[in-house]
């Protein structure tokens, strides 16, 4: 007998909120539970002061905000409260643990959370190919002893979002003042990612032990206006003449999408699955 207690305290991805458990499993065969990692290169925003200009957070000088590489490094939980072989009913959670982000990452505003006595979290089925009478078509088992296995999913307009405690709910926007005092929103990045991978499959418990691989695609820009005027990183089309950044650099709308490519891996969690402490005592201190 296994039991998993998933979240009998947990925010919805933050301090102080609590709430009921979302999944209490008494008597099972096995629960599971994947860690995953995911690293990206992408493009970074980084703030420039330029001598002269308007005033820049009360100093005398102009800050523009450029692109240059950069990384993003995201973690989250797979799991599913009775054990599937083809983890049909498998619930994600993401979130960036980038320094100085403390933003979840969901499709269809399913952020981690409670409501009552339900749960919100990313279905798995809802990233992946699946059939109602064949079961998830983007995963496979193959080799001579059938213990590899083929496995691709999606993130497909996934939004970042923060939660804000005194509007108790979640949201995708920053919201800052620029250098004379107006009020300024911009959104939150957006992923639009394809995950391929390959691993390894445990036949006595009838579940995928890991899977890694490539992921490619693109996102959208981190918004600078906590740190410049700019609401977003300056861009350069590529058929402009540009000499120097304070001076020819356009700012953003935001909306761009900029290449990201790197590597994710899922692992099976004994740790997780196999122990009686919820979810939320795995999750980022921001997400309790």
């Amino acid at each position: 007998m296994k039991k998993l207690m998933i979240a009998s305290a947990v925010a919805a991805l933050t301090a102080g909120v609590f709430a009921k458990d979302i999944c209490t499993v008494d008597e099972v065969d096995g629960c599971q539970a994947y860690d995953i990692s995911i690293k990206l290169k992408t493009l970074a925003p980084k703030t420039l002061k330029c001598k002269g200009g308007d005033s820049c957070k009360g100093k005398t000088q102009e800050c523009v905000s450029y692109y240059k590489n950069g990384t993003r490094n995201i973690k989250g939980i797979l799991w599913n409260c009775k054990s599937q072989c083809d983890l049909r009913d498998a619930m994600l959670v993401l979130w960036r643990t980038d320094k100085n982000f403390k933003n979840a990452i969901a499709v269809d505003d399913n952020y981690f959370g409670i409501d009552g006595k339900t749960y919100s979290a990313m279905p798995l089925k809802d990233l992946v190919a699946i059939d109602d009478n064949v079961g998830i078509e983007s995963a496979w088992r193959y080799e001579k002893k059938g213990d590899k296995v083929s496995f691709w999913w999606e993130l497909d307009g996934a939004e970042e979002a923060y939660w804000d405690k005194k509007a108790d709910a979640w949201d995708k926007e920053v919201h800052a003042k620029d250098a004379d005092g107006n009020d300024v929103d911009a959104e939150l990045s957006e992923y639009y990612l394809t995950f391929a991978g390959f691993g390894s499959f445990d036949k006595k418990n009838e579940r995928i032990k890991n899977v890694s691989g490539g992921v490619a695609g693109c996102v959208t820009g981190d918004p600078t206006i906590q740190f410049c005027d700019y609401t977003y990183a300056g861009l350069v089309e590529l058929c402009d003449d540009f000499d120097a950044v304070c001076d020819d650099l356009v700012e953003g709308s935001g909306a761009e999408l900029f290449a990201a490519y790197g590597t994710w891996k899922m692992k099976f969690s004994k740790k997780i699955a196999g122990g009686t402490k919820s979810i939320a005592s795995y999750l980022p201190a921001f997400a309790k």
